[in-house]
């Protein structure tokens, strides 16, 4: 029978990824990964959530329930929602080393978030879904530098402005 080690071994080698890169990936230490193919030290169960999602393995295999290696990823939906999870974890291992003041505004943001998912009277909520996602991704897209024409952020906003009145 394959270890757990042997097991994360096996998805860092099929990703082709040195101890450094998929520990990078992970956000944890080469070191841990390396104790972890050893099994000197036994992974989180976030962490194997973390490297199944991350990696499309089947969370089941990794705990000897299965013997299916990867995640029957047929639809596109389940994959985003993976990927979802993904990030919020990513977000939660963030906020963790964040000061008070930036968790507050990092929380807040989040709530907005979610009320933008409520439609406004009058509006369907797949019209509003739409026009806020094209402006979270404009505003990413500015904060990394990659668009620089906050014309077209503008002309979202006065759009979900005249959609919320009409």
């Amino acid at each position: 029978m394959i270890t757990l080690g042997e097991k994360i071994k096996q998805i860092r080698k099929n990703n082709k990824l040195t101890q450094i890169e998929f520990a990078k990936s992970l956000g944890i230490s080469q070191a841990h990964i390396s104790k972890i193919e050893k099994n000197i030290e036994v992974p989180s169960k976030q962490l194997l959530t973390f490297i199944s999602y991350r990696y499309c393995v089947n969370m089941d295999w990794l705990e000897d329930k299965s013997n299916e290696y990867s995640i029957e990823c047929g639809a596109e939906r389940e994959q985003y929602i993976n990927r979802f999870n993904l990030f919020r974890l990513e977000l939660e291992n963030y906020m963790k080393l964040c000061y008070t003041d930036d968790i507050y505004e990092i929380v807040d943001s989040f709530v907005y978030l979610v009320k933008t998912m409520t439609p406004p009277i009058g509006m369907a909520p797949n019209k509003k879904l739409h026009l806020f996602t094209q402006i979270y991704m404009a505003i990413w897209a500015i904060s990394q530098g990659r668009f620089l024409n906050k014309k077209f952020l503008n002309e979202l906003l006065e759009q979900l402005e005249k959609e919320a009145t009409e």
